[in-house]
C-alpha cells in the first residue's frame, strides 16, 4: 500500500498509467502530478487549469494525457514534457469524465451540460454529440471493442450508445435493495424482478400506462441483449417492425375494470363475483382474466372492438360499461380476486382490479385428488420431428404419479393423451373433460413431451399433425401461449405444476437446434405470468432437451429420480421447491455426464410449496445402462450430438448420394464400423453412415 501526498486542497481525479508503474493525479491546484508507484515519490508535474481539473484519462500508449475542468474545455497533454497538444471545445459546462478509446485515436468526455462529446485525439476535431440524458455526465468508457460507448450520469443511468451512429442502444437503472431494469429505445425491456419492472412507465401525448399493461408485448430479455450487442443480425430492428409499439399504443385505450362485489367475509365457498368493464377513449373491449390469489381461473372474451375515429363534429360516444359475472370457488382465509380487462385487439390491458374476499370455513377432511395429464408425441406427422422417448416418458410420469400418490389422495386420476391424439381439436375436449373433474382443492399436474419453438419471445408446442411450410407456420398451427393459458384456466386447482420436456424443433427451420437460452427464459416468464401456475421446463440454454439417458429424456429422467430423492427435510413428501432444486441439480449433472452437453432447466415458481407426491421409488434400482456393443435394430443405442443436421451417406467414408439429414438429439442404433463411421439404424431400418464423432452412446 502506498499513500501520496498531492499538496493539492483536494484531488477530483487519478488513473494510473497504462503499465501501472505510474499514478496520474489532479484536482483544485489544477496541477496534473505524476507519481511513481514504486517509490511514492512524484516525479513530474505541469499546469493544466486556472482552476481545478476534475478528469484526467492516459491514452493507451501513454503518451498522451486527457484533461477536463471547470471551464469546460477538454485538453491533451505531451505525457512526457506536459507540453499542451489541443483544446477541445464544445461542451458548455465543466467537464466531468474523460476517457481515451482502446486504440487511443479518439477521446470521449462528459460534462455538466448533459452531453456526451467524441473528439479526434489527434486533431482535436469534434465527431460527434451524444444526447439523451438528463443531468450531469459522472463517468464516460469505450468497450472494449471501442464499438459502443458507455455513460453514467446523476439523473441515476447509465446508457450504452453506438459509437458510429451515436443511436442510443439501451438504459439501465438501478434501485435501492439491488433491483435493476434495462429497456431499449424500441420499449423492450429485461428487469431483476416484477417489482423493478413496476419502475417503468408508457407515456404516449397525455397517456400513462404502466408496463404490467404491456408486458407481454415488451418484456424481451433477449432482444435487450441483442441491442446492446448493437443488433447485428437485426433481431430488434424486425421484432420492432412486428411489433410498431406506435400503433399498440394506438389501438385504443384498456378498459377501466371495477369489482362491484364487496368486500369482506362471505359464508359458503363459492361466490358470484361482479365486475363492470367501461371502455375507453372508444377503445373496445376484448379478453377478460379472472384470477383468485395470482391463478387464473376464467377467460372469455366480449369481442367489442374499439369504435372509428370520431370527428369534432361527429364526436366518439363510448358504450355503456358491460357487467360480467363469474362463480369463483374460494380457500379458507384471505383470497384476492383480479379481474383484468384488455382493449378490443387484445393489445394493451387494464390496470387489474382487485377485491380481498374471506371465508372462515376450514378446509375439507376429505383428501383431494391428484389429476395427471400426460402429454406426447414421438410419432409426428413429419419425420424429421419424429423422437424415441416423449411417449414413453409420459407413460411412465402417469404411472409414476399413480405409484407415488397413492398413499396421499383420495384417489389418483391419470389422462394420457400420445401421438395421434395430441391435436389442439382434441386437447380441446381433453382439458373441458378434466376440467369438470377437478375441484378446486385438488392437486392438477400437467406433463408435456415433444417438440417446442420459440419464437419472438412467446413459447409454441408442435402437435403431431404439425406441417412446416415456413417459419409463420409455427406461430400459426403450433400450440401457443394464449391456447394453453385458456385450457389452465379452466383448471379450477389452485395447487398445480407445469411440467414441460421439450426440444427445439431447429431442423425445421435450418437452424440451429440450440435455441437462445435467454429467450426461452423470457417466454417461460411471461406463460408462467399469465396463467399464475408453478413451470417446470427441461432446458433454457443452449442444449437440446437431450433424449436417452437410460430409456428416458434426462428431464423425465430426474423427476422420477426426484420421487425418491428429492425429500430434502426426511417427512416423506415430495414438495415441489424440493422437486424444483433437485431438478435444478440433477439435470446438468446427468446431461453433461451422458453427453458432454450440460443442460440447464428453467423454473419458476408460484404461490406456497405444497407436496406432490409421497416419497416413493419408482426407477428400477441398477437398471443396466444401454449396451451400445450389442446391436438391437429397435433398441437405440446412441444419440446424435453435432451442433446441425447430420448427413447419412449411402456408403461410408462420404461414399455415395446423402441418403438423409438426422437432426441433433435424434436416438440411433449402431450396426457396424469402421474408420470412423457408423452403419446405423433406426426403428429397425438401416439408414445409412454416419460419422462416428457425431454420434454419443446412450447412458
Amino acid at each position: 500500500m502506498r499513500s501520496f501526498k498531492t499538496g493539492a486542497e483536494s484531488d477530483y481525479a487519478v488513473t494510473f498509467s497504462p503499465d501501472g508503474r505510474l499514478v496520474i493525479s489532479a484536482g483544485g491546484d489544477g496541477q496534473i502530478k505524476v507519481w511513481d508507484v514504486s517509490k511514492a515519490r512524484s516525479i513530474r508535474r505541469f499546469s493544466a487549469d486556472k482552476d481545478y481539473v476534475s478528469a484526467i484519462a492516459a491514452s493507451p500508449n501513454g503518451q498522451t494525457v486527457a484533461s477536463g475542468g471547470r471551464d469546460g474545455v477538454v485538453k491533451t497533454w505531451d505525457f512526457r514534457n506536459g507540453n499542451r497538444l489541443a483544446s477541445l471545445v464544445g461542451h458548455n459546462a465543466g467537464v466531468q469524465a474523460v476517457a481515451f478509446s482502446p486504440n487511443g485515436r479518439e477521446v470521449l468526455s462528459g460534462g455538466g451540460d448533459s452531453t456526451i462529446r467524441l473528439w479526434d485525439a489527434h486533431t482535436g476535431i469534434s465527431l460527434g454529440a451524444f444526447r439523451g440524458h438528463g443531468s450531469t455526465i459522472a463517468s464516460v468508457a469505450f468497450t472494449p471493442d471501442g464499438e459502443r460507448i458507455v455513460s453514467g450520469s446523476w439523473d441515476g443511468t447509465t446508457k450504452v450508445w453506438d459509437k458510429e451512429t451515436r443511436a442510443l442502444l439501451g438504459t439501465m437503472i438501478s434501485f435501492p435493495g439491488g433491483g435493476w431494469l434495462t429497456i431499449t429505445p424500441e420499449g423492450f425491456f429485461d428487469a431483476s424482478s416484477s417489482a423493478a419492472a413496476q419502475n417503468l412507465n408508457v407515456v404516449r401525448g397525455l397517456e400513462v400506462y404502466s408496463i404490467d399493461q404491456v408486458y407481454q408485448a415488451l418484456y424481451r430479455p433477449d432482444l435487450v441483449r441483442e441491442k446492446l450487442a448493437g443488433d447485428p443480425k437485426g433481431l430488434v430492428r424486425e421484432a420492432a417492425a412486428r411489433l410498431d409499439l406506435n400503433k399498440v399504443m394506438a389501438s385504443g385505450g384498456a378498459p377501466k375494470v371495477s369489482i362491484v362485489t364487496p368486500a369482506g367475509n362471505v359464508a359458503n365457498d363459492e361466490v358470484t363475483v361482479e365486475a363492470a368493464i367501461a371502455e375507453q377513449n372508444g377503445g373496445g373491449i376484448g379478453k377478460i382474466e379472472w384470477r383468485v390469489n395470482g391463478v387464473t381461473l376464467g377467460i372469455e372474451s366480449r369481442g367489442l372492438e374499439r369504435l372509428p375515429e370520431g370527428t369534432a363534429s361527429s364526436p366518439v360516444t363510448s358504450r355503456p360499461a358491460v357487467t360480467v359475472k363469474r362463480t369463483l370457488s374460494l380457500e379458507p382465509g384471505e383470497n384476492r380476486i383480479e379481474v383484468v380487462a384488455y382493449n378490443g385487439r387484445d393489445l394493451i390491458a387494464s390496470d387489474p382490479a382487485e377485491v380481498i374476499l374471506k371465508w372462515d370455513g376450514e378446509k375439507s377432511a376429505t383428501p383431494p385428488k391428484l389429476h395427471v395429464l400426460a402429454v406426447g408425441v414421438n410419432d409426428y406427422y413429419d419425420s424429421r420431428l419424429k423422437l424415441s422417448f416423449a411417449v414413453p416418458d409420459a407413460k411412465a410420469l402417469g404411472e409414476a404419479m399413480k405409484k407415488a400418490g397413492a398413499s396421499l389422495y383420495q384417489s389418483v386420476e391419470v389422462t394420457s393423451v400420445l401421438d395421434d391424439g395430441v391435436t389442439i381439436d382434441n386437447l380441446d375436449k381433453v382439458f373441458a373433460e378434466v376440467s369438470r373433474k377437478v375441484h378446486p382443492r385438488d392437486v392438477f399436474v400437467f406433463f408435456l413431451a415433444g417438440h417446442g419453438k420459440t419464437v419472438d419471445g412467446r413459447y409454441h408446442f408442435l402437435p403431431q399433425n404439425f406441417r412446416y411450410e415456413d417459419e409463420n407456420s409455427i406461430a400459426k398451427r403450433g400450440i401457443d401461449q394464449d391456447r394453453f393459458q385458456a385450457w389452465f384456466a379452466k383448471i379450477p386447482a389452485r395447487k398445480s405444476i407445469l411440467l414441460y420436456d421439450t426440444c427445439e424443433s431447429g431442423s425445421l427451420t435450418g437452424d440451429r437446434v440450440q435455441q437462445r437460452g435467454i429467450e426461452r427464459v423470457a417466454a417461460l416468464e411471461k406463460m408462467t405470468r399469465a396463467m399464475g401456475r408453478t413451470v417446470l421446463s427441461a432446458s433454457s440454454d443452449d442444449a437440446p432437451a437431450l433424449e436417452g439417458y437410460r430409456g428416458h429424456g434426462v428431464f423425465t429422467y430426474a423427476l422420477l429420480d426426484g420421487m425418491s430423492g428429492a425429500d430434502t427435510n426426511n417427512n416423506g413428501l415430495i414438495e415441489v421447491t424440493e422437486l424444483a432444486a433437485f431438478i435444478d441439480q440433477k439435470v446438468p449433472d446427468l446431461s453433461y455426464q451422458a453427453f458432454k452437453m450440460r443442460q440447464i432447466p428453467q423454473m419458476k415458481i408460484v404461490g406456497n410449496s405444497f407436496p406432490v407426491v409421497s416419497r416413493t421409488p419408482v426407477l428400477i434400482a441398477g437398471a443396466p445402462e444401454t449396451n451400445a456393443s450389442t446391436p438391437i435394430p429397435t433398441k437405440p443405442t446412441h444419440v446424435v450430438v453435432s451442433q446441425l443436421p447430420v448427413d447419412v451417406y449411402a456408403a461410408a467414408a462420404r461414399s455415395g448420394a446423402v441418403v438423409q439429414h438426422l437432426p441433433p438429439g435424434t436416438t440411433v442404433t449402431l450396426l457396424e464400423g469402421a474408420n470412423g463411421w457408423q452403419l446405423v439404424a433406426k426403428d429397425g431400418q438401416k439408414l445409412g453412415f454416419v460419422e462416428e464423432k457425431a454420434l454419443l452412446r446412450l447412458q
